[in-house]
């Protein structure tokens, strides 16, 4: 998880309990931000792994 994600994963649960904001946190530290470099490669291997099994499900629709 990048430090993007958590932060985004943190927001996406938020909720209201009782009067209070009541977050879950998805990990117990906060991941250090990636240098440029390294989050090309992370964001174009799960991009390209997104359409991949994109491509997956359209064979099996076909069929």
């Amino acid at each position: 998880m990048t430090y993007g994600e958590y932060w985004i994963a943190l927001k996406l649960s938020m909720q209201m309990i009782d009067g209070q904001w009541s977050v879950i946190k998805p990990l117990k530290t906060i991941p250090k931000p990636m240098k440029k470099d390294e989050a090309f490669n992370y964001y174009n291997y799960k991009l390209r792994s997104y359409w991949k099994s994109q491509e997956h499900y359209q064979k099996q629709a076909e069929v």
